[in-house]
């Protein structure tokens, strides 16, 4: 569900088109796991690490429709994949595992309830990156007034879950 909102919300801007930038694509990601590692707070891990995932599924989608001209250019665009692949996967892991961690230290629960703070970070992250508008600097698509941020929309939801302030 959430990857075909992300797909759409990419090829509504016009993502898709133009040729897939691996460098472009390894920066972003790197952007959004510093982001991730350097976060202050559970909520703010929770909206960094959905954020990388945001990246990351656009940027599947980005290399997945791209079209190669040669069988030569495509073996180098399937051996970068690669390599950018594994590099995803294991942030992905990393992510989750500290996430685990930050969870059980909070007293949040079992693991399962850890899905549920993930699934609701993913859809505020998707939903309020659906208020950014079509245009783009440097290959980014710009934030809108309308936009909050993240960290403060989990942390609203996760305190009116607990009945208090606690995030």
């Amino acid at each position: 569900m959430h990857e075909n909102r992300i797909i759409k919300w990419n090829r509504d801007r016009g993502l898709l088109e133009g040729g897939f930038d691996i460098g472009h694509e390894l920066k972003m990601l790197s952007e959004e796991a510093r982001e991730f590692y350097y976060a202050t707070d559970y909520p703010e891990m929770l909206a960094e690490y959905s954020d990388f995932i945001f990246v990351m599924v656009g940027t599947k989608a980005k290399y997945f429709s791209d079209v190669q001209v040669s069988h030569v250019a495509f073996s180098m665009h399937v051996d970068e994949w690669n390599k950018l692949d594994e590099w995803m996967t294991r942030q992905v892991d990393e992510m989750q595992d500290l996430l685990l961690v930050k969870h059980r230290v909070l007293g949040r629960g079992k693991y399962a309830d850890l899905q549920d703070d993930l699934n609701m970070a993913m859809y505020l992250v998707i939903k309020n990156n659906e208020y950014k508008s079509d245009q783009k600097l440097n290959g980014k698509v710009i934030k809108s007034e309308d936009q909050h941020d993240p960290a403060d929309l989990i942390r609203k939801v996760l305190n009116e879950s607990q009945g208090t302030e606690t995030y």
